[in-house]
């Protein structure tokens, strides 16, 4: 089948998609792959171009035997380097086409070609989510302006029309009760036990307090949207409104983050992170204060 070809198509490619051609060895009756070359029981039958997003195109020499082609047929394979495959479960499959050239080599009348025709079915696996962000280890001054926590925040669901549904974080070194808060979703939290609604994305937040840590559990059915959430960790802050601070720190942290797909095995929706800041508390001496009662006389 020398000059024939045999090439591999999808009708549409998606992002990710590979063909590939499987290293079997150069054993007898073996496929085997080195560079762009191909060999059949260890002689070079041809080369081949492509496959990444691409046809898989295979140019075959005057080695290529039926028994070869054949072989090598049954070693093609695909592949995706995709976290998201179907495109959101919007494209579960692809119909495929196997199209042999003999060019030429059978017969008369020049070259020939066949076709096989198929369908490629795709079974998708929820990812986890990811979450990365940096901590901004700021200062709170006594008496000053909120501090912010985190910036520079990156959220994905990896599949796509996925929303985040729960973010956790704490907060720890706590010692002045109500007068510690968080300010995240548009919503100040005083970091003591407590449940609430959030204002910007309507979040329900539940806030347990052990032995000087504050969790905070952000959860929404509906999700939140990616950037909705983005926006949210870069925009939390702490603040104290205790008039009597003593210097510390305390250490926020993000731990984990659920998104709105399967969790059922094989399936992942849950990520554990150790996203950490830490905030200085600087205490300011306070201005002494007297007060007087003035005598009465009779």
């Amino acid at each position: 089948f020398n000059t024939g070809t045999l090439t591999t198509s999808f009708a549409s490619y998606v992002t990710g998609d590979q063909f590939t051609i499987n290293n079997q060895g150069v054993g007898a009756g073996q496929i085997g792959v080195s560079g762009a070359n191909i060999t059949y029981a260890g002689v070079t039958i041809g080369t081949f171009t492509g496959g990444n997003g691409t046809n898989l195109v295979v140019t075959f020499n005057s080695s290529a035997t039926p028994a070869a082609v054949q072989a090598l047929i049954g070693q093609l394979r695909y592949a995706s380097t995709s976290e998201d495959p179907t495109t959101g479960g919007t494209a579960n499959s692809r119909a495929v086409t196997v199209t042999f050239n003999d060019g030429g080599n059978i017969g008369t009348g020049g070259a020939l070609t066949s076709a096989i025709t198929g369908t490629l079915n795709i079974t998708a696996y929820n990812d986890a989510p990811t979450l990365s962000a940096t901590g901004t280890n700021g200062t709170f001054t006594e008496n000053g302006s909120a501090t912010p926590v985190f910036s520079g925040a990156s959220v994905s669901t990896i599949e796509a029309g996925q929303n985040i549904t729960s973010l956790t974080f704490t907060v720890s070194g706590l010692v002045n009760g109500t007068s510690e808060k968080i300010s995240v979703d548009g919503t100040t939290i005083n970091l003591v036990n407590g449940t609430g609604t959030t204002t910007t994305n309507g979040m329900t937040y539940n806030v347990t307090v052990s032995a000087g840590t504050a969790t905070v559990v952000l959860t929404n059915v509906a999700g939140v949207s990616t950037v909705n959430m983005t926006s949210l960790i870069n925009g939390m802050t702490y603040e104290n409104t205790a008039d009597d601070l003593a210097s510390g720190t305390r250490i926020a942290t993000i731990t984990q983050v659920i998104d709105s797909g399967s969790s059922t095995l094989p399936n992942a929706n849950t990520t554990t992170t150790s996203i950490v800041s830490t905030i200085t508390i600087a205490p300011v001496n306070d201005a002494p204060v007297a007060t007087m009662t003035a005598p009465s006389y009779s």
